[in-house]
């Protein structure tokens, strides 16, 4: 390490986390502004919930091929040149939605969205944090997969109190536009490992880790023994579950609120469940570095599960806001859960490939998430039914991670050996 670097208060790696934030922000503007937009859509143009929200369907199953492609490729076309391309085509895309008139061309679009969405939001946003963070990464993870919560904190009263001024079709150009901004500050400041910089990751040498060289020598499961263990289709398996019983309600809330009354504080509860989401993935990347990720799994889940439960008997604002405050304790299933479980299991060597697979097939479920609760309404008229299988699910997949967890410890050890995994399939 750099004199500079060892005198100096300040490390480079809270930039990356801050360049991180940036990314996730990018990922509440091509989805999470979504909410809003559900109702004045279907109306104007006379859709149905359930196809409507197909799109968004498609978004995320489009990403989940196409994040595994880019996880393998990062390390050969870089990260600044992935960035770059990726929100781009992005802004553009997210511009011409609001040329959209027809279900076929919000379909077609999702398509060019969904195929560039993970090269310049979550993937390089894990990357750059797992890379530059030794010590308080689970905190510094929390911020920067909570940082769209803070995005969603600022822009949801604005775009709800906007949008019947301006109208659908202008919200997508402005998002657009924003978009192409944010990723030519992106791609500018991104740099995905210390070493590149003459660095080591925060916090190296407090702990006395071997990453204080330059050179950082990495350890973890081969890519492919990793795909063929039991701990990787378990975790697999759980975050998917995760992803529909608890992603797919948030693009529903605005009209879930809508139907029981609310319509008129929705945006300002939506800024409440945000900014209730941005503290618990600090609070879950906490508990993570002081208690380790059995402990985070089992308060996000188990907490998630019983907040899905409260939406059921919402009467008024107050039950409203808590239930909502309870139920943004699950949201870091969906960005801060995943990357730590796979370097808990795993390790950091493949961690780019490794996860982008993980990434790539959870957001396949993300494919049918939102239209799962878009469909249980449309068949059963109300969201009741759809919560109580989303609570079960989460139910299920804290299971499913905590007996991953167990056998990745087997697994890590067996495949520093010359011996065939015990935990392999087939």
């Amino acid at each position: 390490m750099s004199e500079n670097s060892r005198t100096s208060k300040f490390h480079k790696a809270w930039l990356m986390m801050a360049v991180g934030c940036l990314c996730m922000a990018l990922l509440t503007m091509m989805g999470g502004m979504a909410s809003f937009l559900i109702q004045p859509i279907t109306s104007e143009l006379g859709f149905q919930r359930g196809a409507f929200t197909l799109y968004i369907g498609i978004q995320g199953i489009i990403s989940g091929f196409t994040m595994p492609i880019w996880g393998k490729y990062l390390p050969k076309i870089g990260i600044k040149p992935m960035v770059s391309i990726s929100s781009v085509v992005c802004g553009i895309a997210m511009a011409l939605y609001s040329q959209c008139t027809t279900l076929t061309g919000f379909y077609i679009i999702a398509v060019f969205v969904g195929g560039f969405l993970p090269g310049c939001t979550i993937l390089p946003a894990s990357v750059v944090v797992n890379n530059w963070f030794v010590k308080r990464k689970g905190f510094a993870l929390g911020i920067t997969m909570g940082f769209g919560s803070i995005a969603a904190a600022i822009m949801n009263p604005i775009i709800a109190s906007i949008t019947p001024t301006l109208g659908w079709q202008k919200i997508y150009l402005i998002l657009g536009t924003t978009i192409l901004i944010v990723g030519i500050l992106i791609t500018l400041f991104i740099q995905d490992h210390p070493s590149k910089a003459g660095l080591s990751p925060y916090g190296a040498e407090e702990i006395g880790s071997t990453q204080t060289k330059p050179q950082e020598v990495l350890t973890g499961v081969t890519y492919k023994n990793a795909i063929k263990s039991i701990p990787f289709w378990l975790v697999t398996i759980g975050i998917v579950l995760g992803m529909i019983g608890i992603t797919g309600v948030n693009a529903h809330i605005p009209a879930f609120l809508s139907g029981i009354g609310l319509a008129a504080s929705a945006g300002f509860l939506m800024s409440v469940f945000s900014l209730s989401g941005f503290g618990a993935r600090i609070l879950v990347g906490s508990l993570n570095d002081y208690f380790g990720i059995r402990v985070a799994t089992i308060a996000t889940l188990t907490i998630a599960s019983i907040g899905l439960v409260m939406f059921t008997f919402i009467k008024g604002f107050p039950f409203a806001a808590a239930a909502l405050i309870v139920f943004s304790v699950g949201v870091p299933i969906n960005t801060l859960i995943p990357p730590l479980m796979v370097t808990e299991i795993f390790g950091k060597k493949y961690f780019s490939e490794i996860y982008s697979l993980i990434g790539g097939i959870s957001n396949l479920a993300f494919g049918f998430a939102a239209p799962f609760y878009g469909f249980g309404f449309d068949l059963t008229g109300a969201y009741t039914i759809p919560m109580y299988l989303g609570a079960a699910m989460c139910i299920a997949t804290m299971f499913l991670m905590l007996t991953a967890v167990k056998l990745g410890s087997k697994l890590r050890k067996s495949d520093e050996s010359p011996e065939p995994s015990a935990n392999s399939i087939g």
